[in-house]
């Protein structure tokens, strides 16, 4: 069975690869794009990274797998993950902090959970130290003790000479801009790129997995936090084409292993990223200038223990919490009856037990009016509503990223659209592993050369397993995780 290597790249968007590569730029990104058989990913809404991941990695659609956010854990899955399954059959794994790894699973090969997991132990065990490092990079914890640490393990790891130069210089710089934020952003998030890429192809060299999968979120970090300056143009306005150059590098050295190896690539993403053209300064900054100061509301409204909130710029996503005291009517109601002015300033959906509110544009440099939340509440517009959000970039349903090459593959295929949950039997397919029966999606039949025989198993739903409610700690650790990607505020 040919290898298969997956780069599970979050917010990688066709519209910059298209962009760059008219500039001459993304070379090997390039040259593979011809080489493979492309589409364009459609998730279904509300576009939230977990929720698509866990589509992506179990072939069912977004209600039904269990994983509803951020706050999701592994008790909330219900249904095995492409590596489960392939661990059922007996093919080597190895996952490197794919983002719906929430437990320790041996595979004979490696397993490093997500960053998001409560799970801190990896396998091997000695790989746990990258485990540790995430948690210290989330908080923004990298004191010299650690830095000296991580060096340390990097050495005994056999880090090639050059990375750990780089990597020298990236912490002297990130030492020197403490007070520049964005700078700061963007240096961990190349430092964080540098670790991890080295990290996994030294682990696939070592261990030869049959399948395996890196994540990384590094566009998707940096695209929420410098949209606005990549299409304004403004000072930061590098920024973006500047990850994804990094990114094609680490792509063209994954690239030719998988060629050398006759083996297979995938590249993916689980949405792009909305390129707004105007050349009207003030709508983009109507656009992007605004998003709900989530936890100051929930307080408010006293709302703090009954709900779960994620912000996606200008929506925002409430989700009730297991133990909650009201109805998601009642929650609506609340959000719904919010005003400004005698107008609304939310427009409200309803979807599977998820209240999506998004924010209306009408508020403009509203920071003085006054905001009625109840009948007895008002506040100032600022007391709730960010007017100079770090959150620039919105998640496009419309520039996903479906991009695979190798033995069986045709070459320049253009599939068009393809929806998530076609990834796990098309996969399964391909590595010649029977499809479990009841997958939502379908195989993608026309990706390959000579079409592999199928086979079907009844796939044994997961025990209904009572949805956790995480403790107080559990819920403040994800908090500052979502603070530091923009996801609350």
């Amino acid at each position: 069975m040919n290898q298969l290597i997956i780069l599970a790249i979050d917010g990688l968007s066709w519209n910059v690869i298209h962009n760059l590569i008219a500039q001459g730029k993304l070379k090997n990104l390039n040259k593979i794009i011809k080489k493979a058989t492309s589409g364009i990913l459609n998730p279904d809404k509300p576009l939230l990274s977990p929720q698509i991941w866990a589509s992506i990695f179990t072939g069912k659609m977004q209600d039904k797998h269990g994983i509803k956010d951020f706050y999701s854990t592994k008790e909330d899955l219900k249904f095995d993950q492409i590596w489960d399954i392939l661990d059922n059959f007996n093919i080597t794994v190895g996952i490197y902090r794919a983002l719906t790894a929430l437990s320790l699973k041996k595979t004979g090969s490696f397993f490093i959970p997500s960053f998001y997991s409560f799970e801190n132990k990896s396998y091997p065990e000695k790989l746990t130290f990258i485990k540790n490092l995430d948690q210290k990079a989330r908080l923004d914890e990298l004191s010299l003790y650690t830095i000296i640490i991580t060096f340390w393990n990097l050495l005994k790891f056999c880090f090639p000479i050059t990375g750990l130069i780089k990597l020298i210089v990236k912490s002297i710089i990130l030492k020197i801009n403490k007070s520049n934020l964005k700078k700061r952003l963007f240096v961990l998030k190349t430092i964080e790129l540098l670790i991890h890429s080295n990290l996994f192809y030294t682990l696939i060299k070592r261990y030869k997995p049959q399948f395996s999968i890196i994540y990384d979120n590094s566009c998707d970090t940096l695209s929420h936090v410098f949209w606005r300056d990549y299409v304004q143009k403004n000072k930061f306005s590098n920024v973006i084409p500047k990850i994804y150059e990094k990114i094609d590098d680490y792509v063209g050295k994954i690239y030719n292993y998988v060629r050398n190896k006759n083996s297979n690539l995938l590249i993916i993403s689980d949405h792009g990223f909305r390129l707004i053209k105007t050349e009207n300064p003030q709508l983009i900054s109507k656009l992007y200038n605004k998003t709900i100061k989530t936890l100051n509301l929930l307080r408010y409204l006293h709302l703090e223990n009954d709900v779960y909130v994620t912000n996606l710029g200008t929506t925002t996503l409430f989700r009730l919490k297991p133990n909650s005291s009201i109805t998601i009517g009642e929650l609506k109601e609340k959000i719904d009856a919010i005003t400004c002015k005698g107008e609304k300033i939310f427009i409200i959906n309803e979807l599977e037990n998820i209240l999506i509110a998004k924010l209306k544009f009408f508020i403009e440099n509203e920071e003085e009016s006054i905001v009625r939340l109840s009948e007895n509440l008002n506040v100032k517009t600022k007391s709730i509503i960010n007017f100079a959000t770090k959150i620039t970039g919105h998640h496009d349903e419309n520039n996903g990223v479906f991009i695979i090459t190798g033995a069986n593959i045709k070459e320049g295929e253009n599939l068009g659209i393809i929806k998530p949950y076609d990834i796990t039997p098309t996969l399964l397919n391909m590595l010649g592993v029977s499809v479990p029966e009841g997958l939502d999606g379908r195989i993608l039949g026309k990706i390959f050369k000579i079409k592999p025989k199928v086979s079907y198993y009844k796939q044994m739903k997961k025990e209904e397993i009572e949805e956790k409610t995480l403790s107080e700690e559990e819920e403040e650790i994800i908090k500052e995780r979502l603070r530091s990607l923009g996801y609350i505020d």
